[in-house]
């Protein structure tokens, strides 16, 4: 899961990097599995009406939360403490925060306007479309205009439930379990807070943050290429150095690079990789005539990245079972020899429960042991 999450993060803080208004030259976009066709007019056969953008938009909204809506019946159908309750409620959680960022930029999409000097409206001043569909004004009138009024409503409810009430309802439920003494392997929210440290379990609550200030700097707050780019350098550069001086990641020791966390790790490097990024953009802000070779620069870190962070990840997870053994009999923390404080060395969930039932089968074992002693 830990993969999953990096590389999802990763490629999505990435695509949002392509938000920012330079001539990307289209291998940029190579290595972005989250980027969809989703607006093309010309890949859906668009009569140039504008519409398509508005049946793209109650897509991302509506369908995914009728998803979402019946995978939380079945869950709430469930037996409490089920295997079948755990692993819906995991992917429940990993699908909405998976959505979280492309709903939030189709919301933002739909307020990213530009001028058209060409095109002047009754009184002679220039109009403005969307980047996203240039057929479409975004002042209509007409019936456009009441589409245009449901737009708002529906992404004032995106922002209000999603935007901010996602990363909300995480933090008071994370810091709930945490007062209770709850944070367990068994519970149903353990995917949001398992690779965290006790001291800040709800520390995907700022990387939801990051996601929706990169979105709405690179959407509605900042127009010019450049300020685009500063922007998400700043938030980036921020992102990366909270995540390294905190070190919040529970730690699970690397075999590749010896004494080192590979949780913290991973997602360092997978920051890392989109601030340089957005350096590349800022540089290609700058120096337009340099767009396409730094574009090209950009994918090649981005596919080095992924192929280097699976193949890379892979082999370290391949450790052999008397490893995996040491590490659970030494206990459920481990010092880093570089000084640092002492972290809670965790598995994966399954590890944890495994710890648990050889913990119970030892002490069966001893009180068998007892009564032996006891008939003999």
């Amino acid at each position: 899961m830990i993969r999953l999450k990096v590389l999802s993060t990763f490629f999505q803080t990435s695509e949002i990097t392509t938000m920012i208004k330079i001539s990307w030259p289209p291998i940029a976009f190579f290595a972005m599995p989250f980027k969809l066709a989703v607006s093309d007019a010309e890949c859906f056969g668009s009569d140039g009406s504008g519409t398509l953008i508005y049946v793209s938009f109650f897509v991302y909204v509506w369908l995914p939360t009728l998803v979402f809506a019946l995978m939380f019946l079945v869950i709430s159908c469930s037996p409490r403490g089920s295997d079948k309750r755990q692993a819906l409620s995991t992917s429940l959680i990993f699908l909405a925060m998976l959505w979280y960022t492309p709903v939030l930029q189709m919301v933002g999409s739909m307020y990213d306007c530009f001028e058209d000097l060409e095109r002047l409206n009754d009184d002679g001043y220039p109009q403005h479309f969307l980047v996203a569909d240039s057929d479409l004004n975004c002042n209509p009138s007409g019936i456009f205009k009441f589409w245009r009024n449901l737009i708002h409503i529906n992404s004032l409810l995106i922002v209000v439930f999603v935007g901010l009430g996602f990363p909300a309802a995480i933090y008071y439920k994370v810091k709930q379990l945490k007062r209770n003494n709850k944070l367990t392997a068994d519970s149903s929210f353990a995917s949001l807070y398992q690779y965290y440290t006790p001291d800040m379990p709800f520390f995907e609550v700022v990387h939801m943050i990051r996601k929706a200030l990169l979105i709405l700097f690179m959407s509605t707050l900042a127009t010019h290429p450049i300020a685009q780019a500063v922007l998400c350098f700043i938030v980036n550069a921020g992102f990366v150095a909270i995540l390294w001086r905190t070190k919040l990641l529970i730690f699970f020791p690397c075999t590749l690079i010896k004494n080192q966390n590979l949780y913290l790790l991973s997602e360092v490097l997978g920051a890392c990789v989109t601030l340089a990024g957005s350096f590349l953009a800022l540089v290609g802000a700058v120096s337009q005539g340099a767009v396409n070779v730094l574009g090209t620069i950009f994918a090649v870190i981005n596919i080095s990245f992924t192929v280097l962070f699976f193949c890379g990840f892979h082999v370290d997870m391949l450790r052999s079972k008397e490893d995996k053994k040491s590490l659970l009999r030494r206990g459920s923390v481990a010092s880093n020899t570089s000084g640092e404080r002492l972290m809670p060395t965790s598995l994966d969930r399954k590890d944890s429960l495994k710890k648990k039932l050889d913990q119970s089968v030892k002490a069966a074992e001893e009180e068998w042991d007892n009564l032996s002693l006891r008939w003999a």
